[in-house]
């Protein structure tokens, strides 16, 4: 194959493919088309095609999701940090951390456990009922952090969940003053 050839082929393939080259001097990730195109069109080129590998299957799947989930609620029940976190639940959580691991089981790639049955998230739509401020998703933040410190052996996956996570407890915020709701009136 040339790398013209390798670049039609990269075109057709889903973005989150991972493609390492081998191009005469060991193995390159290509991380974009500029990269291949650098190398010249009618350069060699043998391509190896990996197959995407969700966050799902980079932590280990359903097993420890279940222990990330059993983690983070041992967190909320203990640490005072959560107190009022851990006020926003039933006293029996059972049903919420069965929510939880459908839950994130997709959101990693994994089965889709959650949408069939409850239909597309809407997390925030979901926890309007809920006084969300910086506290509390600090608190949050605090419980899930420790069950990704306690579950998760990956340091790279840790760190990519651990990002993602924030993002989404930061979005989660619904009091007045949080930056995605600027100019919004609240009755």
């Amino acid at each position: 194959m040339t790398v013209a050839g390798l670049v039609e082929a990269l075109l057709k393939m889903p973005a989150n493919a991972v493609v390492l080259m081998e191009n005469g001097g060991g193995l390159s990730l290509v991380a974009g088309l500029d990269f291949i195109e650098e190398q010249g069109a009618g350069a060699p080129a043998e391509v190896i095609l990996l197959p995407s590998i969700s966050m799902f299957a980079r932590v280990g799947g359903e097993v420890t999701i279940d222990r990330i989930v059993e983690a983070f609620y041992g967190r909320m029940d203990t640490l005072p940090e959560a107190r009022t976190i851990r006020a926003m639940h039933a006293p029996d959580l059972g049903p919420v951390k069965n929510i939880l691991k459908r839950y994130l089981s997709e959101w990693t790639g994994g089965p889709k456990l959650y949408s069939p049955e409850k239909g597309h998230p809407r997390l925030r739509q979901r926890h309007m009922g809920f006084a969300i401020g910086n506290p509390e998703r600090d608190a949050w933040l605090l419980c899930m952090r420790g069950a990704l410190a306690e579950t998760v052996a990956d340091d790279r996956a840790r760190q990519e969940l651990d990002a993602a996570m924030t993002k989404l407890a930061d979005w989660m915020r619904n009091q007045a003053g949080n930056p995605h709701d600027a100019g919004v009136s609240r009755p």
